[in-house]
């Protein structure tokens, strides 16, 4: 999750420049940096996950910093409009051992297997054919926001609702010192 001065200050400059409507916006107690996404796993394998994720704790803690806006997919219509995030190297890191671990202990599991892309997602398109250049310019969020150190990952359970998503911690593991 991000601290929360750098939460308040991202969404101040997102409120500063106005909302798009054409775009679903992830309410600012959401966000948080996507590192897998591992999928719905059954009960009885919630035991292995956590087993997997304990042994992705071994890259040791960094500082993060938000990077410049884009879009999943690159080209066409957006889906997902994010930040990405600046000298992601160890976050990347971090994801692969992530991955590595769980596909070792079920090759089979619900998540995405696709190479890491890190990043925070912001809003979702809403149907209509938009560009991230649209919404944002492409020096945003600028780079004078702070610095974020990163001393572990979460395990977050997404739980939909008729007000959206929110997000449950469902464990902390901390990265090594």
């Amino acid at each position: 999750m991000l601290p929360e001065q750098l939460r308040c200050e991202l969404s101040s400059r997102l409120d500063a420049r106005g909302r798009d409507r054409r775009l679903r916006w992830t309410p600012p107690r959401n966000w948080h940096v996507t590192l897998r996404f591992l999928g719905r796993w059954p009960d009885e394998r919630r035991n292995d996950l956590v087993r997997a994720l304990l042994w992705s704790r071994e890259e040791a803690a960094f500082t993060l910093k938000l990077g410049t806006a884009g879009q999943f997919p690159a080209r066409g219509a957006l889906r997902v409009l994010f930040l990405q995030l600046a000298d992601a190297g160890a976050l990347t890191s971090l994801a692969v051992r992530i991955g590595s671990s769980v596909d070792a202990l079920w090759p089979d599991h619900p998540g995405d297997r696709r190479w890491p892309r890190p990043h925070l997602t912001l809003a979702r398109g809403a149907g209509e054919r938009v560009r991230a250049d649209e919404i944002l310019d492409p020096d945003f969020p600028g780079d004078d926001l702070p610095d974020w150190p990163v001393e572990g990952f979460s395990l977050l359970v997404s739980e939909p609702s008729d007000r959206g998503v929110s997000y449950r911690e469902e464990a902390f593991f901390p990265l090594r010192k």
